[in-house]
């Protein structure tokens, strides 16, 4: 169900039944070894306070999630469900996971666990998940997020443009003097709005690469902490780039058309 491998020895058989017989989890025999044993097959350890006789172990696997349980193979110990009931403060089994055949339907499925059990138990407490809920409770959940997420940025591109219009405004308030002098010497009007227009298209990408930059900086710190796997994608690091090129193009064309507007002899005349 898992796909866990077997590096050394074997896994638990259905010939194991109440033997105190254990396969260690990677990380475990990892411990073991560094803490000094030489052979791990047929050495005994205590887990639980109780030895039991490694008969196996795992190699490295990835942490696998099946519904709402969390497997941690490389930090386990397993040994048999008779053995760990008898051993156990809570002999009751809590969880079954089960697959179905390719192409059952999931729903129909349901329906036949729910009537098998409560054919056999009729008062047990019965819940059962399917991964197609569970997936869909986490498309639903992403894209709540996704909104929540594209409202943020949004925002923040407004305010951003809004900022990026008023600094272009300032410019051309301070920069009329140079405006004068480039239209005498033969500039056209599309030559000053083309200026100003990539003035703030570059100070717009400036800004996506360093949001880009920051951000990727930040997640690269997260994964550190949490130890999760760090990725960056590129088209998305591509689109905000995109989005802030055309940020600058649409909050800078109305200062470029205003800096195009300006009367040479004015601003020549103006200190």
């Amino acid at each position: 169900m898992n796909g866990l491998q077997v590096e050394n020895g074997r896994f638990i058989s259905d010939f194991d039944d109440h033997r105190y017989f254990g396969v260690l989890g990677a990380g475990v025999a990892r411990a073991i070894r560094r803490a000094g044993a030489r052979q791990i097959l047929g050495a005994s350890i205590v887990a639980g306070g109780l030895p039991f006789t490694v008969v196996g172990v795992l190699g490295e696997t990835m942490d696998h999630y099946a519904l709402s349980f969390h497997l941690n193979a490389n930090r386990s110990v397993f040994i048999p469900i008779t053995t760990a009931r008898r051993v156990s403060d809570r002999p009751e089994i809590r969880l079954v996971i089960a697959r179905t055949r390719p192409g059952v339907d999931h729903a129909a499925a349901m329906r036949d666990v729910r009537s098998w059990f409560r054919t056999r138990a009729p008062g047990l407490k019965l819940e059962i998940a399917s991964p197609r809920e569970l997936i869909e409770q986490l498309e639903s959940q992403m894209r709540l997020t996704t909104l929540l997420l594209a409202a943020i940025g949004g925002i923040a591109l407004i305010v951003g443009g809004i900022g990026v219009m008023n600094t272009m405004l300032v410019s051309v308030a301070e920069r009329r003097r140079e405006i004068g002098i480039r239209r005498a010497l033969g500039a056209r009007r599309s030559d000053i709005r083309n200026q100003f227009l990539v003035e703030s298209v570059m100070l717009c990408v400036t800004g996506g690469l360093l949001g880009v930059a920051a951000g990727s900086a930040a997640t690269w710190a997260i994964c550190q902490l949490t130890e999760w796997d760090f990725a960056v994608s590129a088209a998305a690091a591509v689109a905000g780039i995109a989005v802030s090129s055309l940020a600058g193009v649409f909050f800078g064309l109305q200062p470029a058309r205003r800096a195009a507007r300006v009367d040479p002899i004015v601003a020549l005349q103006a200190e």
